[in-house]
Order: C-alpha cells, then structure tokens, then sequence
C-alpha cells in the first residue's frame, strides 16, 4: 500500500500510473480498443482475439512487477489468488467479447496460470512476519491447480519455504501434480540458495533420473518436474564450487530423460 501511495504522489499529475495497472490487469477484461475498427473478416478476428489472449496471459507478469512487495497479508487471512478474465470489452459501448481461449494450446494456457500464481504471491512483503507451512496449508485449495504451483515459487522467492520439515513437504509433493511440484521444487530452492541443504538435495536426487544410480530409473517423473529439480540443484549448490554436483549437472546436458517410457534428449 505505502509503495501505491508513493507512486500517487510522483505521478500526481496524471493518470499514467493508473493507465498502466489498468493495461496489466489480467483479472479484468482486455481492453479491445481497436476491435471495431477490424470489420466483419472472420480470418482478422480470430487473430485479433488470438492476440487478446496471448496478451491477457502475459499480463499478469507486468502485474506482478506492479505489484511486487506491496501487501502484508495476516496469518489468519486467505489469501486471495486472482484468476484471468478472457473477455474483452470495448469502452466507448461497454460492448464485452467472449474471447476463444478453447482455441490456444492448454499448455500455453497453464503457463499463464502458473505465471499468475507467481505474480500473486510476488504482492506480499518479504518482510511479513508469520507465514510459515501452517499458512501455505491453510491456503492450499482442496483441488490443486497450475497457479498455486506458481504461488508456491513466488513464495520460495521471497524466502518463504525456508525449514521446512519432510512430512510438509511430501504433503505437498505427494499429490504428484506436475505444476505444484515444480513449484515446491524450485521455491524449496531458491529459499535456500548456496546453503548445499542435505534434505533438499537427497529430494532433488530421487526427482532426476540422471541422479539416481544405473537401474533405477523407473520413477515415471514427467521431464518438467525433472528439468525443475535440476535447475533446484544449480541454485542449491550456487557458488559452492562442488565437483560432484557439477559433473551431475554436465552429465544431464548430454543425457536422457525418461518420461512415460519415452526417452528425450
């Protein structure tokens, strides 16, 4: 709130601070300034609204810049994860366009969700006091969903995940949702950069099939979840100067990942 109130007094003058929260707002509806200008062309509006939506889902990046740092939520609140509004309106009329989003690929749509998830968690001060396991647990949605794995990264950013015991890990990773795993994995880690944590690089291990000794490989982890521990492992060992991590880590640039009995490069 205090970082809103500084921003109001530095662009006191006009209306461009709030032109450009207004131009990043993935919960409200896309600003379809130019739509009636595009005419009844089947093949131009499709674009156009193809275009909408690759927009609303970037947007919640530039929110979470806007945003970063600026509320302190209590220990005993929920805490609010905003979710994207793919309609488009035009402001002269108010008239609102439902937007296609069936039409983009689903993965596209998840990385959006996941990246909002991030976003929404990058709101909240680094400097809150009292958000330990017990609050990520209370705020843990019944079904899990992509953008709550991108909740769990944005807290480990802020240095949120630091301590936790096992049994609240695998809580978590024990549901073996993809999107909360990568989450957990990486904001594990970047709570803990450079600290070579023991626990955190045995769980890192049995993710990586590169890791594990030969004949052991049968895990079935997706080669999302795998690339995320790998890239857990680098901020885990920052600076440390291990051998070992390092021959691990430049044996995966050249190997196999295994994903539903189908090898990657």
């Amino acid at each position: 709130v205090g970082k809103f109130q500084t921003a109001s007094k530095i662009f006191g003058h006009d209306k461009r601070f709030l032109a450009a929260s207004r131009l990043v707002c993935f919960f409200l509806p896309v600003l379809a300034l130019d739509y009636p200008k595009i005419g009844d062309e089947y093949v131009k509006k499709s674009s156009y609204l193809h275009a909408a939506i690759l927009k609303q889902l970037a947007n919640s990046v530039g929110w979470g810049a806007l945003t970063y740092s600026t509320c302190a939520p209590l220990p005993t609140d929920k805490f609010e994860l905003s979710d994207f509004d793919f309609s488009a309106v035009y402001p002269r009329d108010n008239k609102v366009v439902e937007l296609p989003v069936d039409s983009i690929s689903p993965s596209v749509v998840d990385r959006g969700h996941f990246h909002s998830g991030v976003a929404c968690a990058l709101r909240i001060s680094s400097q809150t006091e009292g958000l330990d396991f017990n609050w990520v647990a209370f705020n843990k949605p019944k079904k899990l969903t992509v953008q709550f794995g991108g909740f769990l990264l944005g807290l480990g950013l802020l240095g949120f995940l630091k301590n936790l015991e096992e049994w609240q890990i695998y809580n978590l990773l024990g549901s073996k949702f993809a999107p909360v795993s990568i989450g957990m994995l990486l904001g594990m880690c970047a709570s803990a950069r450079g600290s070579m944590d023991l626990m955190l690089n045995k769980l890192i291990c049995v993710h990586v099939d590169s890791f594990l000794p030969q004949g052991s490989n049968d895990m079935n982890i997706s080669h999302e979840v795998q690339t995320a521990a790998v890239l857990g492992s680098g901020m885990l060992f920052e600076r440390s100067f291990d051998k070992r991590i390092t021959e691990l880590l430049l044996n995966c640039l050249h190997g196999f990942v295994r994903s539903d009995a189908t090898s990657k490069k």
